[in-house]
């Protein structure tokens, strides 16, 4: 819930389904389903090469719609919907159940064009991709709302196709 302006309050619901085992010892399929001011769904499997292997793969897949609203000050001036779909694959070692390094490949679609008031950049859509390295340690005492510990997370990424068409407005 974001409640940072009086007049627009926002809310996404969003839960996950998880199923164990369900390719292999050890593995996860992670699908995740929100709704509100982002709508969308994505699913991921998490798989280790060997059941006693710290090395993982986890191809993925998502698809987005969200809000993107663009102020000067505090007065509103545009406000866009940025449609997303991505499939990718993740290759990953788990150093132990807290901290993981993993690098990826994904590729999609994103259209984004304005939905409310006056135009401050190009409607624009295609395909995008990008390369990517993540790291990610987690020591705390509750996934939901922790008291105690501290989390470091990076994500280097490097884009090999990006936005450059405009097209026409809807």
């Amino acid at each position: 819930m974001d409640g940072s302006e009086n007049d627009d309050v926002t809310f996404t619901f969003l839960t996950r389904l998880t199923l164990l085992d369900i390719a292999g010892y050890r593995s996860e399929w992670r699908t995740d389903v929100q709704f509100g001011n982002t709508y969308g769904v994505g699913s991921e499997l998490y798989r280790p090469f060997a059941a006693t292997s710290r090395w993982f793969v986890a191809p993925h897949g998502d698809a987005t719609s969200t809000a993107f609203k663009v102020f000067s000050k505090s007065d509103p001036l545009a406000e866009y919907r940025l449609y997303r779909t991505h499939i990718g694959a993740d290759v990953g070692y788990g150093f132990d159940r807290f901290t993981e390094l993993r690098a990826g490949y994904e590729v999609g679609y994103l259209d984004a064009h304005l939905r409310l008031g006056t135009p401050q950049f190009p409607t624009a859509a295609g395909r995008v991709g990008d390369t990517k390295l993540h790291f990610l340690t987690a020591h705390i005492d509750d996934p939901i709302a922790p008291r105690d510990g501290y989390t470091f997370e990076t994500t280097l990424q490097w884009f090999d196709t990006i936005l450059e068409r405009p097209v026409p407005s809807r």
